[in-house]
C-alpha cells in the first residue's frame, strides 16, 4: 500500500512543470541539511570583504 503512494506521489510530480519540481528539491535539500543562518551571514560577509579587496588591490595595480 505504501509503496502504490509513494509511486503515485513520483507519478504526480512528473506532471509538475520545472519551477515547481525545483521548489520541491530545494525543499528536501533543506529538510535533509537545513541552513545555518549564521554560518551562511559569515560566508556571505567574507565573500563580501574579499570581493572588496580583490577589487581595492586591482585599483591600485592600475
Amino acid at each position: 500500500m505504501v509503496a502504490l503512494k509513494q509511486q503515485q506521489l513520483f507519478d504526480e510530480i512528473d506532471t509538475l512543470p520545472i519551477d515547481l519540481k525545483t521548489k520541491i528539491i530545494d525543499n528536501l535539500l533543506n529538510s535533509l541539511n537545513p541552513t545555518n543562518k549564521s554560518i551562511d551571514d559569515l560566508w556571505i560577509q567574507e565573500v563580501n570583504h574579499e570581493t572588496v579587496q580583490n577589487f581595492v588591490s586591482t585599483s591600485n595595480s592600475s
